[in-house]
């Protein structure tokens, strides 16, 4: 291992790769004297050789990547760059061509593999059919050199230009216009553990799609943010992440913990209004698009008993797999929340999952006037899940308009109830 050579070359029509390497010693005293590795790619070329196993693919442009590498343990120089030229690639299920025309990528940096740390001199990738311009500069470390971490990022996007670049990749026909950008800055917080805090930004925003019941638009979205990693631990903080837009504006903290078999979930949302009515949610109304096919033929009896019954216990026992390692718990706080016409006051929720059992530990919120709580609780460790809810209603006032709406988004209203008390098993 002292002393290391090696090189490769391989070539067919449409791609070739040549690559080489000479190398001193090992461990703290290793030294590259050169390391090259340059791939050329002609797409035309390479998808005519693909024809028997890709006949509808078409495909255009030439893809250039050089990387080259020389130094010691302690500063290993690296530079890397990739050139697209009129790239473009269609398949049979493609109504037309996807583009990404010209596009770069550079960087530069020394890396120190004894102190697990790489200076990024500059990293930059530019993709100008899709608006995208992204760039990266600083230190990153990994492993307990975590900690050393001080790194910028900035992402700077065109909606129109990027959802013309990804429509002919989607379903749906898709139109956007607006600006979006954002900054992150990464860093140490002590031995193997790096803070992440920044901000996105959307402004003039439009997005539209017959996948969607209305297009939706956004003078100005913003997102500040602040999120600690402990690599060791295998922990994510969110130590602050505030959504402030025309639909929202609430605030998110908690913890992401993964330890051996199991997941830790501690999640808190808080804010001063959420009006789900304002997000393209829903499906597409006046015969914007297709509904999705249903699976089997319409009119087709339900399966019989034991056949149902199978069904329902194999999706007990994925239920219960799915439970196993999950311990979560998530607190919810709104002093508003609009959703299909109706106004939720001062929502106050828990919600747990936790040795197999999902619950709705607490929920109450005001209502049409009045107020509502309830309770349930699923436990799937049973071979058949046993499930408990029970509801409370008082003070909730219904007029002839409102009891119309009600018994067409509800079922429940269409007995003449004037309150709602219970415990169902």
């Amino acid at each position: 291992l002292n002393n290391s050579s090696g090189s490769m070359d391989l070539a067919m029509p449409g791609l070739s790769l040549t690559s080489g390497f000479k190398s001193r010693g090992y461990g703290d005293g290793f030294k590259l004297d050169q390391g090259r590795l340059e791939i050329k790619i002609d797409l035309a070329q390479l998808a005519a050789r693909l024809a028997p196993l890709a006949p509808s693919l078409r495909a255009q442009g030439r893809v250039l990547v050089i990387g080259l590498a020389s130094g010691d343990a302690a500063a290993l120089a690296v530079q890397a760059q990739a050139q697209a030229k009129d790239l473009q690639v269609q398949t049979g299920a493609m109504k037309r061509p996807f583009r990404v025309g010209d596009a770069s990528w550079a960087a530069q940096a020394s890396v120190h593999l004894n102190g697990k740390t790489v200076d990024i001199k500059q990293a930059q990738l530019l993709v100008p059919q899709a608006g995208m311009v992204h760039t990266l500069k600083g230190v990153l470390g990994w492993g307990k050199s975590l900690g050393k971490s001080d790194a910028v990022y900035d992402q700077q996007t065109d909606l129109a230009k990027l959802a013309a670049f990804v429509e002919p990749l989607l379903p749906w026909p898709l139109k956007a216009r607006g600006q979006a950008s954002k900054q992150v800055r990464f860093k140490g917080a002590g031995p193997g553990a790096m803070e992440m805090s920044g901000q996105g930004l959307v402004r003039g925003a439009m997005l539209e799609s017959p996948a969607w019941p209305a297009p939706w638009k956004e003078p100005e979205l913003r997102v500040d943010f602040k999120y600690l990693f402990k690599e060791e631990a295998r922990e994510l903080v969110i130590q602050q992440m505030d959504w402030f837009s025309t639909p929202a504006k609430l605030g998110l903290t908690g913890m992401i913990k993964l330890d051996k078999d199991q997941a830790k979930l501690r999640l808190k949302v808080a804010g001063e209004y959420l009006d789900l009515d304002r997000l393209p949610l829903g499906s597409p109304q006046g015969g914007r698009g297709k509904a999705p096919a249903r699976a089997g033929k319409a009119g087709a009896p339900a399966p019989a008993g034991s056949k149902a019954a199978k069904t329902q216990a194999e999706k007990a026992a994925k239920a219960r797999k799915d439970l196993k390692g999950l311990d979560a718990e998530v607190e919810v706080k709104l002093a508003r929340l609009t959703m299909k016409g109706y106004q939720i006051k001062d929502l106050q929720a828990k919600l747990q999952v936790k040795d197999q059992k999902a619950e709705i530990v607490d929920f109450k919120a005001g209502f049409l006037g009045g107020s509502v709580q309830t309770k349930a609780a699923v436990d799937f460790k049973p071979a058949a899940p046993e499930g408990k809810f029970s509801a409370q209603a008082k003070d909730i006032k219904i007029t002839p308009s409102v009891f119309t709406k009600l018994k067409n988004d509800f079922p429940m209203f269409s007995l003449p109830l004037s309150s709602l008390e219970g415990v169902f098993s």
